[in-house]
């Protein structure tokens, strides 16, 4: 990761359907940038999906496709980016168990099985 070169623009923050307008003609519309914040793009509106995607199982399968042709993505794109999203999540999976053990000790196994979930999904 220390040698990627990322792109660095503005994320929504929030993704998710009662922040999205889709129009008749298929046109979506994102609503409440309150927790928008410059990051890594595309990047972090990715990891906010995949992170909702591990906890509820949601978004499905299709309703995943449907968010990548609304993202403008075919799913051949995503393949290629996904790695580098998961390895931001594992990064950032990997903070939080540290935080945990200094200040959380409760949310220590919780945060463990998430970043085993990370690790698993990035076959390491």
């Amino acid at each position: 990761m220390k040698k990627r070169k990322f792109t660095f623009g503005l994320n929504h923050g929030d993704i998710s359907l009662r922040n999205t307008l889709v129009e008749e003609s298929g046109k979506v519309n994102l609503l409440d940038w309150g927790c928008a914040e410059a990051h890594s793009v595309p990047h972090v509106d990715f990891i906010h999906v995949l992170s909702c995607q591990l906890k509820t199982g949601i978004p499905n399968d299709a309703q995943f496709q449907a968010f990548l042709r609304g993202y403008g993505m075919t799913r051949k794109e995503f393949r290629l980016l996904e790695p580098q999203c998961l390895e931001l999540m594992l990064l950032v999976s990997f903070d939080k168990v540290r935080w945990a053990i200094e200040r959380s000790p409760s949310n220590l196994k919780e945060l463990i099985r998430k970043a085993k979930r990370i690790l698993k999904l990035l076959r390491i």
